[in-house]
């Protein structure tokens, strides 16, 4: 059997709705549920708090 007859096998990739983490990384509780504004003020204080320190 030739390549060009044998059967490949593609890993799709993931959908993108499934890249993102279901969980809170900040309270731990399904993100889907409940009110997260508390916990992406956060986020964004940790990451704009990141973004300001020297990368070395």
């Amino acid at each position: 059997m030739t390549s060009a007859h044998r059967a490949t096998t593609l890993q799709p990739s993931p959908a993108p709705w499934f890249a993102v983490k279901s969980k809170c990384d900040i309270c731990g509780k399904c993100r889907s549920h409940g009110n997260h504004k508390a916990c992406s003020k956060a986020r964004q204080a940790r990451y704009a708090q990141s973004a300001k320190e020297p990368k070395s």
